[in-house]
């Protein structure tokens, strides 16, 4: 699992392990959303790989590390501590961990925590931090990738936030119930839902399937097709809705 920005428009790519041993790999797809990319290799021996966390575990101010590649001139391989800024979601709602780690040549590499288990793939680097796409994207992208060459979702073109996370004093700035404790409060629309949704709104389920929070909505995008009409229950100035979207 890579980058798109590794490997671009390639088919095969160069692939060098720590041990020095060069292979050649075959691009078996890429997916710019998510900005992940799978070389698929033959090494001829057993290669170690690395365990991961739950990415929507992970908490703002939590210590990360980014690895990088090697340094041209050293060859040492270059990494980065950091802290995690911040974990949001973009308008295509992957998961985005933002974190002020900065080294150079690491997009493909991994984001990890002090445990060195992979909570992000780096897919964006800046000279004061990174931006890594949650390993829990960052693999459902990989099995439909290794399944199919593509990925292929619909999408609600949303940003939110998680009920679960709000405080009281949230909550009432947004006209909220503070007993409620489950759904996804939306904080932004775009696409076709903006003639549907509301800023404001609390989704609670998609297609008879309960929304909790962010991680359950993108487990469910990942089995919406283009163009799908989506049926979901809304609460709206405290009413029970439900609307229809058409995924993207």
């Amino acid at each position: 699992m890579t980058s798109t920005d590794v490997v671009q428009d390639a088919e095969t790519v160069s692939v060098t392990f720590d041990s020095g041993a060069v292979t050649e790999g075959k691009v078996l797809g890429k997916d710019d959303i998510t900005g992940i990319a799978v070389v698929e290799i033959q090494s001829g021996f057993t290669a170690s790989a690395l365990k991961h966390a739950d990415s929507d575990e992970v908490m703002e101010g939590e210590v990360v590390i980014a690895m990088g590649g090697r340094n041209g001139i050293t060859l040492e391989t270059e990494s980065s501590m950091g802290i995690v800024q911040s974990q949001s979601v973009n308008t295509h709602t992957v998961q985005i961990l933002k974190s002020d780690t900065s080294v150079q040549h690491c997009k493909g590499g991994p984001l990890v925590n002090v445990a060195g288990e992979v909570v992000g793939i780096i897919t964006n680097e800046q000279q004061m931090y990174t931006e890594s796409t949650g390993i829990n994207d960052a693999i459902a992208a990989y099995d439909e990738i290794v399944d199919a060459g593509k990925v292929t979702r619909g999408m609600l073109n949303i940003q939110y936030r998680d009920i679960d996370g709000l405080k009281p004093y949230q909550k009432n700035e947004h006209n909220l119930s503070l007993d409620l404790s489950s759904g996804i409060l939306v904080t932004g629309v775009f696409g076709n839902a903006k003639d549907i949704l509301q800023v404001n709104d609390v989704i609670t389920a998609i297609n008879t399937t309960a929304v909790k929070d962010g991680k359950d909505l993108r487990k469910i995008q990942y089995d919406l097709e283009p163009s799908q009409e989506c049926s979901l229950n809304i609460l709206r100035d405290g009413k029970e809705l439900t609307v229809s979207v058409i995924a993207e």
